[in-house]
């Protein structure tokens, strides 16, 4: 047309015929995955996909449980290799979280045990820098109201502190 004299070869595509019972099997398959309904799993036509249903449903209550009882031991269960896996990162996950909680609130429970002793010199052992200013804080904010000495407001961390602390003694 162009001139041009190259001469474009057709590819023979292949379409795989979809049959009515497999869309619908697709569909369970879904359905049983999303609500966790192993049930579902059992109307699916076709034997290979009705096995792998079951075992995705198991496997993904299996990775609830084991992530709510942080229990690796649970993944073991799982009789598909990829989710073995996931259910293991999963819960190497929650507990890296649990005990990033377990950690901050045993620094809180430190810091206000000190607080409550009164020992400024203790706030210098606690690890989370957040936590050690609160602590010092804590305790420079409660001596200056015992005191009722706006000079002791200034030793705060923030001005914030310090207009708060000097607002409440002229309260009194």
């Amino acid at each position: 047309m162009f001139g041009n004299d190259y001469e474009i070869e057709k590819e023979e595509v292949v379409q795989e015929e979809v049959s009515p019972d497999s869309l619908l099997d697709d569909r369970l398959f879904a359905s049983a995955v999303n609500n966790s309904d192993a049930d579902e799993c059992e109307k699916i036509i076709d034997e290979t996909k009705k096995e792998e249903c079951k075992k995705v449903v198991e496997a993904d209550a299996i990775t609830v449980e084991a992530v709510a009882g942080l229990n690796l031991l649970s993944c073991s269960k799982i009789r598909l290799d990829r989710y073995k896996e996931e259910c293991e990162k999963q819960v190497a996950e929650a507990k890296k979280k649990e005990n990033k909680f377990k950690y901050f609130e045993e620094q809180n429970q430190f810091a206000a045990e000190i607080a409550e002793n009164d020992d400024l010199e203790g706030c210098e052992k606690i690890e989370l820098e957040n936590y050690k200013k609160q602590c010092r804080d804590n305790i420079l904010f409660n001596r200056a109201l015992e005191s009722q000495d706006e000079d002791d407001c200034e030793k705060l961390d923030t001005e914030e502190a310090v207009e708060e602390c000097k607002m409440m003694i002229s309260e009194e």
